[in-house]
């Protein structure tokens, strides 16, 4: 499974210390909360190529990746 891979847990990690751990859409609204997941800015359904690819994951709390996995549905279907 890709979210127990090697490759994904190290990626994930680059992303969690490149946004210190931090919520990136509660920092926008100047709102400190740790991230306690990490976000594919574009979805892997819609661009498997882009899983491990730094710049296209963000750190996020689960309400944030709530609301955007509900935004990504809409958008894209699923």
């Amino acid at each position: 499974m890709f979210y127990k891979s090697i490759e994904w847990l190290r990626v994930r990690q680059q992303a969690l210390i490149r946004d210190h751990g931090l919520c990136q859409d509660c920092l926008e609204h100047k709102h400190i909360t740790p991230a306690t997941e990490v976000d594919h800015i574009i979805p892997i359904r819609v661009r498997w190529d882009l899983r491990l690819v730094l710049s296209n994951l963000r750190s996020l709390c689960h309400r944030c990746h709530m609301i955007k996995t509900a935004e990504d549905k809409r958008r894209y279907g699923g």
